[in-house]
Formats: structure tokens, C-alpha cells, sequence
């Protein structure tokens, strides 16, 4: 089957969105710089010739905006160029769209080392360009106002200092490890086949115990117009791997190879540019802890589907492991407990404060909506305001629920050969509910939370009604997501069932 990932847009369309794009955008940054450097240049001449001490403001406020403008100039140029290139791939290989992009075609594609080193420090200079001046300004009004009125002010240039750390952090570890590059050997990942290939990394990671992968699927969603447009991040599918050193050929002054094959079920996404605020995208990211600065990297890869791609697909064994990946979690390992019933049957613990920085921010996001409608609702004598009020005081209540629950509910999952007991215990009250296996369909899984780029799974009873149960919550890893799965269907003798997996053996204890 040839890719399904067409986009509407005509070439014509294309390329007159690229002419107009490129001029917009290079206009843009031309006036910035013209503005930097009419400002800057006088300014860094009468620093030059000593004439004022606060000309170096506007020396340093002009030279950021040259730079911000020469940037956007060279951003503009070099998105013109990757466009046209586009548009003529579309034209020669219509109905392979893994072929458009000039990396995807290469088969080799660029980590985010030195893009994501150039904005950090583009960014810290910026802010540090517009905060700094408050430097002087802070000391100056505290004399007349008293802490008070220039605290908030003072926070900027504190902000801008830890991003000047944040910048030295990541300038040391792209020193370290260079920019990596995967290269693939399977040209584009198949849908209901796999992603292959190898990454490539200049730096040593041999003193790493583990190099970490993950492969997302990702729905980003865009809203609003202007200024209050928005981009949002949905992962709609993730596989993770942990490779133990043995699988990655690593020594000094000779860099390092890192195998990466991920299997993809067919019922996952490919693709998608268009439309522009609905895009589908696939993450590789790669991550290892290292004394000093840790490496860390992404990659936006290709994953279509073609005529190799399986409509039906059984997926690898979760509990096997090759090329020296990772075995699966020892019992000290594990998130959650499982122990074994001397009558049978088993037990799994989900104990209380598993996240507690997840369940921290939740917390005081619930509050900061709890006070905001409070205030709204105090500040107006009636009609919407009110109304406006007990929503965002009823959403903030909700909210910080949410989070006292993630700090202090105990879960306990019974399982026996007759069914499901589930216990939720929440500071001091408790709850009950229990379901025959014949009531069971199937166990699986499936993400529950997403909190950055990271998801946590919930372990999820199929009723033969056709509704799904949780039965507990917010697991970090999906290996092991998939053996407290594995280990609940093999006790209730059910099929396992779920977003990846199908097969099923059971989890060694």
C-alpha cells in the first residue's frame, strides 16, 4: 500500500507560499537589522570615545537586534531553500513523501545539537539584553520606593542568569558530544514494520551504564490567531529502551554507535504536514546519564506507510530482548510492587507520592485557579462575572483534587483466578470494587498522563460490557506497564490487549 500521507496543496500553491514566505520573512528580519544597526553603531562609537557612561545601553540593545535580525535573514534564506527542494521532490516522487525532505531522502538526518545550541544562546542574550539595564534601574528606584515596587523587577536579570547557566551547560555538552546524526536503514520507518537504523554520536558515551530511547508519535495541534496562537503537544503513541553498554560501540576519540529498532503497530499515524495546525510528527530521542553534563538528543524521523506496512501485525514479545538491550525490570526495579498469594493469584501496590513533582505543580495550578476565581468572583456584583468565578473555582478544585489524589491515594489490585479486587484508600476513606472474571474481557493499558514529553500509563480491566476500568494509574515505564499487564492476564486467564502488544507470557517475578 502506498503512503496515505498526501497533502492538498497544489505546487503552484507551494511555491507561491514560498516566494511570499521568504520575502515576508526576510523583510522582517531585514528591518530588525537595519533598526540594530542604526541604533547600535553610534552607541558603540560613543562607548568607543568615552563620551557617556549609558551609552552602552544602546550599543548593546542595537547589537541584539542586528543579531535577531541577521538570524531571522539567514532563517529565512535557508527555509527557502529546504522549501524549494520540497517542491520539487513532491514533484518527481508524488506518492512518496518521505522523500521530500532533503534529510529524510539522504537517509541521514541531524540532531537538534547545534540548532538547539544557537537558539539557547539567542534566547539568553536577548532576555539578558532587554533585563540587564534593570541592573541600574533596580538599585536606583529602591532608594526612593523601598523593596516593594522593584522586587518583581529584579527577578528578570535573576532569570537571566540562570539562563546564561542553562547556555554554558548546553555549550559544554555540544562540546562533548558534537551534533549526532541517525542515519536509517530502513528509508522511511513502515507502519506495521519497524524503524532501523543506527545513531551516529562524535562523543564518547562509554562510561554511560545506559543509553535511553524513545520513539513518540506526536499530534501537534495549533489554535488561536496572532498572538494568541498556540501550539500543543498530544502523544498518540511511545515506545521506550533501555540499551545496556553492551549494545553500544563506544570508546575514546572514536565516538559512538547506538542501534536503534523500534517496531511500529499499524494502527499508529503516519506523517502528516497538512493541515499545518493538525500535524502528525515522529520523535526519536536518545538520552544518557554521564558524570559531568548528560547527552541528550532528538530527531524528527519519517514513518509512513507503504506497501510493506501490516495490516495485521504481531508484535515482538515485550519480556524478550536483543542486541544487549536492557532485560526486563529486576524486583528492586520496580514502580510497583508484585507479590505473590500463597493461594494463588497475586498483588499489585500503587503506592501514594510516586510522582511528586507532577503532583506538586498540579497542586498549585488547582490553587492559583481556586484564588483567580475567588478574585473574580469578589471583584463582580453579578452576572458573569459570578459565573466566570465558580468556574474557575469549580476547575481549580477539580484540578487540586487531582494532585492530593496523586500524593496520597494507595491503590492494592487482588488478583485471583476469580476475578479483580480493586482498594483505593484517600486519607482515611476507602473504597471498594470488585469484578468475576467471567466480567472480564481483556486487560491492557494506556496513556493516562502526559506531562512534558514524557507519558505515564494506567493499567485498564476491558469489561465484557464494553466499558474499561483503571485499575491503577500514572506507571513512568511501559516495560513495565506491559508486565503488570501481562502478569494480570495471565493470572485471570483473559486476553491481553492494549495499543502495542498481543502477545503475552508471563512476567518473571
Amino acid at each position: 500500500m502506498d503512503s496515505v500521507a498526501h497533502e492538498t496543496r497544489s505546487p503552484a500553491a507551494d511555491r507561491l507560499a514560498a516566494r511570499w514566505g521568504s520575502w515576508l520573512l526576510g523583510g522582517f528580519g531585514a528591518v530588525f537589522l537595519a533598526v540594530g544597526l542604526a541604533v547600535g553603531i553610534p552607541g558603540l562609537l560613543a562607548v568607543a570615545a568615552g563620551r557617556s557612561d549609558d551609552e552602552w545601553v544602546q550599543a548593546l540593545m542595537g547589537t541584539l537586534f542586528a543579531a535577531v535580525g541577521l538570524a531571522i535573514v539567514l532563517a529565512a534564506r535557508a527555509g527557502s531553500r529546504r522549501l524549494a527542494y520540497r517542491i520539487r521532490q513532491r514533484e518527481r516522487h508524488p506518492d512518496e513523501p518521505w522523500r521530500w525532505r532533503e534529510d529524510w531522502e539522504s537517509g541521514r538526518i541531524e540532531g537538534t545539537g547545534s540548532t538547539a545550541l544557537i537558539a539557547t544562546w539567542l534566547f539568553t542574550l536577548v532576555w539578558n539584553g532587554i533585563s540587564l539595564p534593570l541592573l541600574w534601574v533596580v538599585p536606583r528606584e529602591l532608594l526612593k520606593d523601598g523593596l516593594g515596587p522593584v522586587a518583581f523587577g529584579a527577578l528578570f536579570p535573576l532569570v537571566g542568569a540562570l539562563l546564561i547557566v542553562w547556555a554554558i551547560r548546553a555549550t559544554l555538552a555540544h562540546r562533548r558530544f558534537g551534533t549526532a546524526e541517525f542515519r536509517l536503514d530502513s528509508r522511511p520507518g513502515v507502519i506495521g514494520g519497524q524503524l532501523r537504523g543506527s545513531l551516529f554520536v562524535p562523543g564518547d558515551l562509554s562510561t554511560a551504564e545506559h543509553v535511553e530511547l524513545r520513539l513518540s508519535c506526536i499530534n501537534q495541534v495549533t489554535r488561536g490567531h496572532g498572538k494568541n496562537r498556540r501550539t500543543r503537544e498530544h502523544i498518540r503513541w511511545q515506545e521506550e529502551q533501555s540499551l545496556a553498554a553492551a549494545a553500544v560501540a563506544s570508546s575514546p576519540g572514536m565516538g559512538t554507535r547506538i542501534p536503534v529498532s523500534f517496531p511500529i503497530p499499524p494502527q499508529c499515524e503516519p506523517c502528516r504536514e497538512e493541515p499545518s495546525d493538525n500535524r502528525i510528527v515522529w520523535r526519536l530521542e536518545a538520552k544518557a546519564s554521564l558524570p559531568g553534563v548528560d547527552f541528550e538528543t532528538q530527531f524528527e524521523v519519517p514513518v509512513f506507510r507503504t506497501r510493506d506496512s501490516a495490516d495485521e501485525w504481531d508484535a515482538p514479545d515485550p519480556f524478550s530482548f536483543r542486541d544487549g538491550a536492557a532485560e526486563p525490570l529486576a524486583p528492586e526495579e520496580r514502580e510497583i510492587p508484585i507479590e505473590t498469594s500463597p493461594s494463588g493469584g497475586c498483588e499489585l501496590l500503587f503506592r501514594a507520592g510516586r510522582q511528586p513533582a507532577v503532583a506538586l505543580v498540579t497542586v498549585i495550578f488547582g490553587t492559583v485557579f481556586v484564588g483567580a476565581g475567588l478574585a473574580v468572583a469578589q471583584s463582580a456584583s453579578w452576572g458573569m462575572g459570578l459565573l466566570f468565578g465558580f468556574v474557575f473555582g469549580v476547575v481549580g478544585l477539580i484540578v487540586a483534587y487531582l494532585g492530593v489524589q496523586m500524593a496520597f491515594e494507595t491503590v492494592r489490585v487482588h488478583v485471583h483466578r476469580g476475578g479483580l479486587r480493586v482498594e483505593r484508600r484517600l486519607l482515611g476513606t476507602r473504597r471498594v470494587e470488585e469484578w468475576a472474571v467471567d466480567r472480564v474481557e481483556s486487560i491492557g493499558f494506556k496513556i493516562g498522563l502526559q506531562s512534558g514529553n514524557r507519558v505515564y500509563y494506567d493499567l485498564v480491566a476491558r469489561l465484557r460490557d464494553g466499558r474499561p476500568r483503571t485499575l491503577g494509574t500514572r506507571v513512568a515505564s511501559k516495560r513495565e506497564i506491559e508486565a503488570l499487564a501481562s502478569r494480570v492476564a495471565t493470572e485471570l486467564d483473559v486476553p491481553m490487549s492494549g495499543a502495542t502488544r498481543q502477545r503475552r507470557r508471563p512476567a518473571p517475578d
